[in-house]
């Protein structure tokens, strides 16, 4: 989990979330603006797995690994991680691996660029 201070108020999530740069992947979608601070949230809908233990646990490892590739790397902005239902139905390390491959797109330079 976050810090309080790098979790997303309910305003700033919806302006992110109609107004970000978006990169989608079999495993979700990560939703991207670019800012002076880090800020993160992770989204895991009832479609993705029925039991809220399971909803917790991706939730848990998505937002370890943005801790992990983003803040670690010194990538400011505002990052959402929306994940698919695809992301329970594979196994835990080919789901890390394609979740990495997915929050790694963030750092290429086309995230970088202003939003047009």
């Amino acid at each position: 989990m976050l810090p309080k201070t790098e979790r997303l108020s309910r305003t700033d999530f919806q302006s992110i979330y109609a107004n970000g740069r978006r990169t989608h992947s079999p495993v979700g979608t990560v939703i991207f603006k670019s800012g002076p601070t880090f800020h993160g949230a992770v989204v895991v809908s009832k479609k993705v797995g029925k039991q809220a233990v399971l909803r917790n646990k991706l939730r848990r490892q998505v937002y370890g690994q943005l801790t992990t590739h983003l803040k670690q790397k010194g990538i400011t902005g505002t990052v959402i991680v929306l994940l698919k239902p695809a992301a329970a139905a594979m196994s835990e390390q080919a789901r890390r691996v394609a979740t990495k491959q997915l929050i790694e797109q963030v750092g290429k330079p086309a995230y970088n660029s202003p939003h047009v």
